[in-house]
């Protein structure tokens, strides 16, 4: 796809329509109807999706290109038409792939120091995890039940969860706890935690409602939640 500033059929259209970019091609023809205005047949249906499927969405594109709906007209040119084209496409823009390649960089790097925490830092680690995610703690970090490190308590939605957390563990130590968690109604949502799991817990891909969370897992969420400095100080 490339961007044309003719208004032939190699023209792209976009509009914004609840909240999605809408985008299409349309005939060249040009056909005017009784009030005087100009109506041009689309060559497809409107499309809201890029080439992959992917809704697009207004709150997940650049503002240099959704501030284009402050036009007061009906017909403009569209200044950020190389950003719009390969969003559409899918493909990056350079900048953006750069940023993530040093993110995911940057997870890799976090993951060797999380397994580098002793099991105390570790559950506060947990700890702050959860409670920048919004989560409230009801009980002292370690001091709840044989199988819960962590009980907590969602304040908006009233969902309570429970976390295990563990330095090292292997697959048959997560199975049991796994079956010990699904017994359990008073939770809505479970979590273990393992900085350091066996190369078969690693590679285990849990189907229920029990979530592991392992080195990757756990290096992105210290990302999301603004501790990458913390845990960088922790192992200095």
């Amino acid at each position: 796809m490339r961007a044309f500033y003719t208004l032939d059929e190699s023209t792209l259209w976009i509009t914004f329509y609840q909240g999605k970019l809408f985008w299409c091609f349309a005939s060249s023809q040009v056909d005017e109807i009784a009030d005087g205005s100009r109506t041009r047949r689309t060559l497809g249906p409107w499309s809201c999706c890029d080439i992959e499927g992917h809704e697009l969405h207004y709150d997940n594109l650049s503002g240099a290109l959704t501030k284009v709906q402050g036009f007061r007209g009906t017909i403009c040119t569209v200044n950020q038409a190389d950003y719009l084209i390969k969003r559409i496409n899918c493909e990056l823009m350079p900048d953006v792939s750069e940023a993530i390649s040093s993110l995911e960089q940057l997870e890799r790097s976090l993951a060797i120091l999380i397994t580098k925490l002793g099991w105390k830092d570790f559950e506060l680690l947990c700890d702050l995890i959860f409670t920048r995610a919004g989560w409230q703690r009801v009980s002292a970090a370690g001091k709840t039940q044989k199988t819960i490190d962590l009980e907590l308590i969602s304040p908006v939605s009233g969902k309570r969860a429970a976390v295990q957390v563990k330095s090292q563990s292997d697959l048959d130590t997560f199975l049991r706890y796994k079956s010990t968690f699904e017994g359990m109604s008073t939770y809505d949502e479970v979590y273990f935690a393992v900085h350091t799991p066996s190369a078969e817990l690693a590679e285990y891909h849990s189907e229920s409602r029990i979530v592991l969370l392992t080195g990757n897992s756990l290096a992105k969420l210290v990302v999301s939640a603004g501790l990458a400095n913390w845990l960088i100080r922790k192992v200095s």
